[in-house]
């Protein structure tokens, strides 16, 4: 993903912001960055194909109010990096409000913005290759993770919210531990167990 260029213009704007001893809420919210935020959003939802950066669902539309401007690492925690492009993407509002102000990455106490991805707990929109982390069978229906970043990414963001949003809040409890066993310990003999399991369940033959 390409991110958003600061035109010096814009940057004279972020640094008399900064020069003001604001907090970040005030940076973010201050009139003068309204044009400039609207701008970067835009830019964003572009590059990401109109998908959220962490549940990849298609939100179909461009308007600006269906989605966050996302502060990966959160803007109240480091408000140094409210404005940089590399800390910003776009997601759902499901997303933003599950990942909320939790960190994400391995260390406080950077002293530049942390451009690696082994710096981050979570997949980075802009760092990592997210299906390297994250097999999705159907966004917004169903996760796999490939990595224990990936893995956190899921936790993080709560994109096991699906289950209750798609009607699935009576899930039958041996299924899903059969589920979950197989997606913690993802060897063969786990895979074949919950394919076992499925097949019993849906009278199939086995042997086909």
């Amino acid at each position: 993903m390409n991110p958003y260029l600061i035109s010096s213009d814009e940057s004279k704007v972020f640094d008399g912001l900064q020069n003001k001893n604001l907090s970040a809420k005030e940076m973010w919210e201050n009139d003068c960055v309204t044009d400039i935020k609207l701008r970067m959003k835009k830019h964003y939802i572009f590059e990401q194909g109109n998908k959220c950066a962490y549940c990849k669902v298609d939100l179909h539309t461009c308007h600006g109010g269906v989605w966050d401007t996302e502060h990966i690492i959160d803007k109240d925690s480091s408000p140094q990096w409210t404005f940089e492009p590399l800390n910003l993407c776009v997601s759902c509002k499901d997303c933003n409000q599950a990942k909320g102000t939790r960190s994400v990455t391995k260390s406080k106490t950077y002293r530049s913005f942390p451009k690696n991805k082994s710096n981050y707990r979570i997949v980075h929109p802009h760092f990592d290759i997210y299906e390297e982390h994250i097999e999705v069978a159907v966004p917004g229906v169903t996760y796999r993770y490939k990595s224990a970043k990936g893995k956190e990414t899921i936790e993080v963001c709560g994109l096991l919210r699906y289950h209750a949003h798609a009607g699935r809040k009576d899930v039958d409890p041996m299924l899903q531990a059969v589920l979950n066993y197989a997606g913690d310990k993802q060897t063969p003999e786990a895979m074949k167990a919950a394919y076992d399991f499925l097949a019993s369940q849906l009278g199939m033959d086995k042997c086909k």
